[in-house]
């Protein structure tokens, strides 16, 4: 799954507001991975996410309509991620639960540990 989402700055600008940024998101299900990039070329990432052990809340940001955020374990770190629609933010955040979920299966599954 890829799509165009917008998702907030983890810094902080002038005016002490967290900026939002249109990025190009691909979600790869093989990797586990959540990837982002400045356009749909996919020539420059700007960051990525194991979404191994990974949840996906709905957020309560105010500043945009349709937010969604996703807590990853390695880090601690928090995602907030805007969806154009309704209809998209369904879309985006069932297929990073099922992704999320199938993780966590696998490595309870996995023999020998």
């Amino acid at each position: 799954m890829e799509g165009y989402l917008a998702k907030k700055g983890r810094g902080q600008s002038v005016s002490f507001i967290r900026p939002w940024a249109t990025r190009y998101f691909v979600l790869d299900g093989q990797l586990n991975e959540l990837r982002y990039y400045e356009k749909d070329n996919k020539l420059k990432c700007k960051g990525k996410l194991n979404l191994a052990g990974a949840r996906v809340f709905d957020s309560k940001d105010t500043d945009k309509k349709f937010c969604f955020e996703v807590h990853v374990q390695e880090d601690s770190g928090v995602l907030i991620i805007s969806a154009p629609d309704e209809a998209t933010k369904a879309s985006w955040t069932n297929a990073l639960s099922n992704i999320s979920k199938s993780e966590v299966r696998e490595s309870i599954l996995a023999p020998g540990e």
